[in-house]
């Protein structure tokens, strides 16, 4: 498992993610601080796939008006179990979230 998240950091690292345009913030680069993601950063710099950044955004119900717009957001979304329920997000969703929340660096508990 140790040897996956390797991989999949260095994979992120080598795509150009310290760097990556803000997803809300109309194509203005987001700077990574050390190079890494932090719960600060927009929900885009960890690589979602389209498909969990929409649902993310357009979900009322998660956070009242807005979407879940943070990694830390999303973070404690998946650690309060409340991501699965979320329409639009099954079981595999959930795991590409969580795949891209370790491979960022962040400690997640096992589903």
């Amino acid at each position: 498992m140790g040897d996956l998240v390797w991989v999949l950091r260095e994979a992120g690292r080598v795509a150009g993610q310290d760097a990556v345009a803000d997803a809300a913030g109309g194509g203005r680069a987001h700077v990574h601080e050390r190079g890494r993601v932090a719960v600060t950063c927009p929900v885009g710099c960890l690589g979602l796939s389209v498909h969990v950044r929409e649902v993310l955004r357009r979900d009322r119900m998660v956070v009242r008006t807005v979407g879940v717009r943070t990694v830390g957001e999303l973070l404690a979304l998946l650690e309060s179990d409340a991501l699965g329920a979320v329409r639009g997000m099954g079981p595999r969703r959930v795991g590409e979230v969580r795949t891209a929340l370790i491979a960022a660096g962040f400690v997640v508990k096992g589903p």
